[in-house]
């Protein structure tokens, strides 16, 4: 295996692939430039990645403690966010930059940055592959704005970290080739800085490595065999280390006996028909045949989107088929491997489940840390990563044949018009824009200066409390309750039996009592009002909610 050796490119050919997928991510992400303020996506898990942010910078800064523990939520007792989707590298970005900006806005700047640094360290590695500058911009294209990448940055901030995955296979390759230490290390680290950046996104990078390792030491030969398999192990064993600080405390938790399984295994899964229809969010998803399609089978959007293109799945199949390309079975079987691990336990078509028929991810669930992975169908990631690998070489030898044939305008306008053409085949814009309105009491809370907690009726409900602990990055007050990756399911029993009279909430510190008018239908509303007005004194009241405080 020998990559490619190149020339130092010129600042200004750089300067524009920078820039060029700078305008290409602006214009995907629209309205989002329009309105930093507000948050990408429509209001979901969002919410819940902005309250990361306030939370690693809260802690840290403020309260000088642990940010992977909490009493914040769930109060009194807390809880562990060692498996909550916590992303604490973003969180640690987001408090910097929220130096400079809003919470929001910094939140949208690293949603903005994934889609750029993506597409630019898919190009680098494509470059070492061999591919001109041209077809390396159309791998990072795809790459960087794939469905998969598009529909999970309108939701989680962690699974669209993606881009060190490209970067890590870069030097993983460059290490097995000079055999240099210090391609190995930097390969490890960027690994260790992917756990740190999202569990998910590791995990999918420790399968995009260990094929390689294995490929390589097959059809390799004495110190050539040797060499690459050292590097490798050198990679993982010192990304081990690195992440041991955070990765140590989480198996101990999985262990515990207060550790609770994660579902979703047969659930969040690409079903089969959704490698060839696009999803939800896609511009087409008014049609008929597309609305019909993901009815049957789209049970959260978000999870299921894994549309291979109308245009990039043939480009990438003709050059499997006629080009030579370095390590051609290995991106054949990172494709194939990354399609089948996103099916889930068994496949599914048209949302029926193929049971009889048992993959890999079957044995997922009886394995601790790798049964935390409750979404497979993330893993189609790899298929998206190969699939731009085979699709630039199928645009190489168009833009060959535009500049022999029709000369440099021709080849120019052919970069242009595939770029479109791939946009347009992935295209999911316009996005919606969850613009949250903030009630004024939340700042008169904030100027309290008990210790004191906040309960938000009602309590149960996925969608609520992730408005509540957004609500929670204005007010800094611990809430009863919180909606996280890997919640109790015992919590809000307890909390009845403990906060079960007017004293028992006061001895709590619970307060403030906020009913929201947006959760509840107007008779239950109307009943919790009337009750709680008998009890406690009424404290604030607007459009969105009524605030009773429990003492003075």
């Amino acid at each position: 295996m020998r990559l490619a050796k190149m020339n130092k490119p010129m600042p200004y050919s750089e300067l524009a692939t920078w820039l060029g997928y700078i305008l290409l991510a602006l214009i995907t992400t629209f309205p989002l430039i329009r309105n930093m303020g507000a948050l990408f996506g429509p209001p979901e898990d969002n919410q819940l990645f902005v309250w990361n942010i306030w939370w690693f910078k809260y802690a840290v800064f403020h309260l000088g403690i642990s940010p992977f523990h909490t009493d914040y939520l769930f109060w009194p007792d807390g809880t562990s966010l060692l498996f909550h989707t916590f992303s604490p590298l973003n969180g640690m970005l987001g408090g910097i930059f929220g130096l400079i900006m809003g919470t929001n806005a910094t939140y949208n700047f690293l949603i903005l940055m994934s889609f750029v640094l993506s597409g630019y360290f898919m190009f680098m590695l494509c470059r070492k592959l061999g591919l001109s500058r041209a077809a390396s911009f159309i791998a990072g294209l795809i790459f960087s704005f794939c469905p998969f990448h598009l529909v999970h940055a309108a939701h989680h901030l962690n699974i669209s970290s993606i881009y060190l995955m490209p970067l890590i296979l870069l030097f993983v390759l460059k290490g097995a080739e000079t055999g240099k230490i210090k391609y190995a290390a930097l390969a490890a680290l960027f690994l260790a800085t992917s756990f740190y950046l999202s569990y998910y996104v590791y995990l999918i990078t420790i399968f995009l490595i260990l094929p390689l390792m294995a490929i390589q030491y097959n059809r390799g030969s004495g110190n050539n065999r040797i060499k690459f398999f050292g590097s490798g192990m050198i990679v993982l064993a010192l990304s081990t280390v690195l992440i041991a600080p955070l990765f140590l405390p989480m198996v101990k938790e999985a262990y515990s006996s207060n550790f609770e399984r994660a579902i979703g295994h047969d659930l969040f899964v690409t079903d089969l028909v959704g490698f060839f229809f696009p999803h939800k969010y896609h511009w087409t998803h008014s049609s008929y045949i597309s609305w019909i399609v993901n009815e049957s089978y789209a049970k959260i959007y978000w999870e299921s989107a894994a549309f291979l293109g109308y245009l990039v799945l043939p480009m990438a199949i003709w050059a499997a088929i006629k080009k030579k390309i370095p390590l051609k079975k290995y991106f054949i079987l990172i494709g194939l491997l990354g399609a089948i691990l996103s099916l889930g336990s068994y496949p599914h078509l048209f949302g029926r489940p193929i049971s009889f028929i048992k993959l890999p991810v079957w044995l997922f669930e009886h394995i601790p840390l790798l049964n935390a992975a409750r979404s497979p169908s993330r893993f189609v990631v790899l298929t998206y990563l190969a699939l731009a690998v085979f699709a630039a070489y199928a645009a190489e030898a168009w833009f060959d044949y535009l500049k022999v044939r029709w000369g440099k305008s021709a080849y120019r306008m052919g970069i242009v018009g595939l770029s479109a053409a791939i946009m347009l085949d992935y295209w999911s814009a316009p996005f919606e824009m969850a613009d949250i309105q903030i009630p004024d009491y939340y700042n008169t809370i904030k100027a309290d200066k008990d210790e004191c907690a906040i309960m938000n009726l009602p309590m149960e409900g996925w969608e609520n409390n992730e408005r509540y602990m957004y609500y929670q990055t204005v007010h800094n007050k611990p809430i009863c309750g919180g909606q996280l990756a890997r919640s109790s399911s015992k919590y809000f029993d307890d909390f009845r039996k403990m906060a079960a009279t007017e004293g028992d909430l006061i001895r709590l510190k619970v307060k403030y009592i906020i009913l929201h008018k947006a959760f509840t239908t107007s008779s239950e509303y109307q009943k919790m009002h009337d009750f709680l007005i008998e009890r406690f004194e009424l404290f604030a009241d607007d459009n969105l909610g009524t605030v009773f405080r429990t003492y003075r």
